[in-house]
């Protein structure tokens, strides 16, 4: 039974720096994504004039196939209307007076405007069978007492400090973070949980900062104007005797250094943004988004087709076409028309990170979907559990992790681990065991005992609707730390090929 009411107080820090954080979906991506649907439009011929020193034709045709304009057709799916939503308006205006957003610019703003953004929605369901999409720690408490036994294992294997904090990046509703401390609680006879002097929460977005407010300490979320967020403000509750303070982030900057830290997240990075390339004869060109003004008028369109934005390539270099596609040797040897995608936050919140453990003590756990690899045009859109355009009006927007990247974030600073298929890890944890206790409480109850049985299939199993082979959790440790169970042993270098 999990307690009624919290074991600790809140102490809330409301804060302006970018945003760059927060949670993420499980809807399965085995179809194609939005790019690879509607490639990008192409520039005009006269933007990429041909280059003598590139003979090779097939190349040129490729690429030229690749970034076709749209045919009449998908034209007529592509005509313009007006936005529907105010983000979309902003959006539009923004581009209007600007010209072409970046990817990364793009998924800011559509899911992380203060007032207008996808994750700011008042009273709009976002996670579980009434939102967009379903989590793991929507599913069973049994996924956040897996990984609250990582947590109690890895805090004996950094030498049982007396003094040691939590942090949890992009917290969703609360829950992952609520059934960890519960779970928590009573291990290592109460020891780890005496130890734990606070906890952090990042999260961008304020509304879901309320959110979780009332989830782990309710009736404590101040009333925050979200179209004037406060510069550095603070709400603390009043202090529970046997308490600590929770406190939350925009960033994971500042959050408090100089103490042991354990690091975990679920779905975090696959939410953060990402810019496109492609590679031409000419070189890396990044694809952006542009109104859909210039797009065909058919009349007969159906207004649920209808898209107000557009992906189209650039002419020529952009700001970051110059360095992000030629910052890493894995990029090198990708062939013509290859479509990639960079996050230089994902990179930048893993180093963060690494530099943390390796000057204090501590851990770090991910569970998310992506590979070792480098993502080759995942980014999708998804909305009412699954997947739609890229720019359908109040979409969720999400792209596979690049666990290549963050290993490289990680070099000669701390040691990396995986990553480890989620089904096998949570094997390793002692979910099955879990699972025969639940199995037992329940054995005069054949609904509930059914339901217990496929929840954790679906955490575990590798089915087309199973997390267990599509999620991979990866780890992070100081470099000092002997062990990190499950894995076998760190991973010795930074990948230098997709």
């Amino acid at each position: 039974m999990l307690p009624r009411r919290p074991l600790f107080r809140p102490l809330c820090r409301l804060s302006t720096a970018a945003a760059t954080l927060r949670p993420s979906i499980p809807v399965w991506r085995t179809a194609r994504s939005y790019s690879q649907q509607h490639p990008p439009d192409a520039p005009p011929a006269s933007a990429t004039p041909a280059d003598p020193a590139i003979p090779d034709a097939a190349a040129r045709e490729k690429v030229a196939a690749t970034l076709q304009a749209a045919t009449s057709q998908e034209n007529a799916r592509r005509t313009w209307v007006p936005p529907k939503s105010p983000i979309q308006h902003r959006i539009h205006r923004h581009i209007q007076a600007n010209g072409p957003l970046s990817v990364a610019q793009f998924m800011k703003y559509a899911l992380l405007h203060p007032s207008e953004g996808y994750y700011a929605r008042a009273g709009a369901p976002v996670f579980g069978r009434a939102g967009d999409f379903v989590t793991a720690p929507e599913l069973t408490q049994l996924f956040g007492e897996m990984l609250a036994v990582w947590l109690a294992h890895q805090w004996a294997a950094l030498g049982r400090p007396p003094a040691f904090q939590l942090v949890e990046l992009g917290p969703g509703t609360g829950v992952l973070m609520h059934d960890v401390l519960s779970a928590l609680a009573p291990m290592q006879d109460g020891a780890i949980f005496q130890a734990l002097r606070a906890v952090h929460l990042v999260e961008a977005s304020a509304t879901m900062q309320m959110r979780q407010m009332e989830r782990l300490t309710p009736g404590t979320a101040p009333d925050v104007d979200l179209n004037q967020f406060p510069s550095h403000a603070e709400a603390e509750t009043e202090a529970e005797a046997d308490g600590f303070p929770i406190t939350w982030h925009q960033v994971i900057d500042t959050v408090p250094e100089g103490m042991p830290t354990l690091f975990f997240a679920n779905e975090f990075f696959d939410a953060l943004p990402i810019y496109k390339f492609i590679k031409t004869p000419e070189g890396w060109r990044e694809i952006m988004v542009h109104n859909n003004d210039l797009a065909s008028t058919d009349l007969t369109t159906p207004e649920n087709d209808i898209l107000t934005f557009r992906l189209i390539q650039a002419p020529g270099h952009t700001r970051y076409s110059r360095f992000l596609p030629i910052a890493s040797p894995r990029y090198a040897s990708l062939p013509v028309g290859s479509v990639i995608e960079v996050s230089p936050e994902s990179y930048a919140v893993a180093h963060h990170i690494a530099k943390r453990l390796r000057a204090d003590l501590g851990a770090a756990l991910f569970v998310d979907y992506g590979s070792m690899s480098v993502p080759r045009d995942t980014l999708r859109g998804i909305q009412r559990h699954r997947m739609v355009d890229l720019f359908v009006d109040g979409a969720d927007l999400s792209a596979d992790v690049d666990f290549g990247a963050l290993h490289a974030a990680t070099a000669e600073t701390c040691a990396f681990y995986g990553p480890m298929p989620q089904g096998a890890f949570l094997r390793a944890m002692g979910v099955e065991m879990r699972l025969d206790q639940g199995l037992q409480a329940a054995r005069d109850d054949a609904a509930t005992a059914e339901r217990l049985k496929a929840t954790v299939e679906r955490l575990t199993g590798s089915g087309a609707s199973d997390m267990g082979d599509r999620f991979h959790v990866v780890a992070m440790t100081s470099p000092t730390v002997a062990t990190c169970y499950p894995f076998p042993g760190p991973v010795p270098e930074a990948p230098s090929s997709a």
